[in-house]
């Protein structure tokens, strides 16, 4: 679903859209009275909110074709430890 907006709406629209979303839960997060659901409402649009961000294709514009199996490897073990 993500890789079909990036490719309908662009990858910078998106980007940015999640940017101002993450910075708005960051900003009204200290304003929240209790944990549940007000937190926790912050910190899940913040995590929305980075997804295109870390989802973004980026590696198919500065990859060679030839190496684009190791650099997807690679991104796969660096998500799974980060």
């Amino acid at each position: 679903m993500l890789g079909y907006s990036m490719d309908l709406f662009g990858r910078k629209f998106l980007s940015l859209g999640g940017y101002m979303v993450a910075a708005a839960a960051l900003i009204s997060l200290p304003y929240m009275k209790s944990i549940y659901p007000g937190v926790l409402l912050c910190r899940m649009s913040i995590a929305m909110g980075i997804l295109p961000s870390l989802a973004t294709p980026l590696h198919i514009d500065y990859v060679a074709t030839s190496s684009m199996g190791a650099v997807n490897g690679w991104f796969s073990v660096i998500e799974c430890a980060g």
